[in-house]
């Protein structure tokens, strides 16, 4: 064929200027992708690589560039990507370098492009580079899983752990990355991707990020795990300081992950369980959870009268499966916690105990009983001290007569004040 011919008439041309003139003007492309194999003069190479109709002949001609302005103009503004690359390859200097790779990776939802560089390179770009989607795509374009499992377990730059364990599937290296990485988002991620609940348990157990220990929390479903893991994450010493700032550590964490994943774990668990555990020393926002979800009388009875912790008591009070009376009367007559008192007091219709409750010590108690009884007796709101009512007793009240009765006759403008904003029924107010 004609091309052939010309083709190998140019392989056997040794003069230059003929040659440069071949690269630049012959029609067959062969012809001058032969030329091109041979020629140096670095101006016709950057032209061919800029704009060559051939994409073969653009490629070699970048490939013989040296000039390192020429390859980053290639880089930045040719309209072939495997030609952009190519330069990409030659240049040095990070700031170029980054610059080129941010713009060619937007779009690269794969990591295809950095197929062109092998591992080693790429890990490279991941300890340099600073660009978010750089660093995406450089772990994407990791082929070796052990390599990517490097990256996961690093501390490097957000996107770069995150990205590589998307890339692993192998549940042994999750969860060793679960475990160990430097990452907490990478620990976080890792344990996402992992089903096995004795994992899940360890990393609870000994995580010390709230969001990882959230994570493991809510993936762990048996229930002898679950009440293993309660006892020995929110259990405290009972024995000097200690003990507080045990209990006070375990509140934290309570309270940063939220009431919400502690109800999930506690919806888990059956009622021989919970039972079980409202009679463990765990603290008592935990217990004050259980307590919500009994519905066995006789054991809310015990709680609600021997219980050490108040709250854990007035839980037991509220809970709507205990009736008893009686235990009402008796917590009203005998508990030393005002806010368990009353509680009870609210549970309570029999006038007698309401009378003799009028001559409580306790101005709260006094007033509760007070509202409950006006209707039926003529009595003078004055006889209630008022001046001992404080704020925490007001933050208590949801009865609004009982609220009424604070603004009207309370002496502290703060505790009236505080009491008003608390009514919602206007025909009170």
């Amino acid at each position: 064929r004609d091309s052939d011919i010309r083709r190998i008439a140019v392989e056997r041309i040794h003069d230059e200027n003929v040659l440069e003139y071949v690269a630049s003007n012959d029609s067959y492309r062969f012809a001058r992708l032969e030329a091109v194999k041979r020629i140096k003069n670095e101006d016709i190479l950057a032209d061919l690589a800029r704009n060559d109709s051939s994409e073969d002949v653009q490629k070699v001609a970048v490939q013989r560039v040296h000039d390192e302005n020429v390859l980053i103009d290639i880089a930045r503004n040719s309209s072939d990507e495997d030609v952009r690359w190519i330069a990409v390859e030659k240049i040095g200097g990070w700031d170029v370098f980054e610059d080129i790779l941010g713009k060619d990776s937007s779009g690269d939802i794969d990591g295809k492009k950095y197929h062109h560089y092998d591992d080693g390179v790429l890990m490279d770009i991941i300890r340099n580079s600073h660009d978010y989607n750089v660093l995406k795509g450089a772990v994407r374009g990791i082929s070796d899983k052990d390599v990517l499992a490097d990256v996961a377990m690093g501390e490097f730059l957000f996107p770069a752990s995150i990205e590589a364990i998307w890339g692993i599937s192998d549940k042994d290296v999750l969860a060793d990355i679960a475990r160990n990485a430097l990452d907490s988002d990478a620990r976080g991620v890792a344990a996402e991707k992992i089903d096995d609940e004795d994992v899940m348990a360890d990393i609870l157990t000994n995580e010390s990020t709230k969001s990882v220990r959230k994570t493991a929390l809510e993936k762990i479903s048996d229930a002898d795990t679950l009440r293993m893991l309660i006892l020995e994450n929110f259990g405290y010493f009972p024995v000097g300081s200690y003990s507080r700032f045990k209990r006070n550590f375990d509140e934290m964490i309570y309270e940063s992950l939220g009431v919400d994943v502690y109800n999930n774990v506690l919806d888990k668990l059956d009622e021989s369980v919970l039972t079980d555990l409202i009679h463990e020393k765990l603290f008592g926002d935990f217990r004050v959870l259980i307590v919500r979800r009994l519905t066995s009388e006789d054991v809310l009875k015990n709680l609600a009268l021997n219980d050490l912790d108040y709250r854990v008591r007035r839980e037991a009070v509220k809970n709507p499966n205990l009736c008893d009376s009686k235990t009402f009367a008796e917590i009203v007559q005998s508990d030393y916690n005002d806010s368990v008192r009353l509680e009870a007091l609210k549970q309570i219709d029999d006038e007698e105990i309401l009378e003799a409750m009028i001559n409580d010590l306790s101005p709260l108690i006094k007033l509760y009983a007070f509202e409950r009884l006006k209707r039926n007796f003529d009595l003078n709101e004055k006889e209630i001290p008022f001046e001992d009512i404080d704020l925490s007793s007001v933050e208590t009240i949801e009865d609004e007569n009982v609220l009424y009765s604070i603004v009207k006759n309370a002496p502290s403008p703060s505790i009236r004040r505080y009491a008003f904003n608390k009514i919602k029924d206007e025909s009170i107010s």
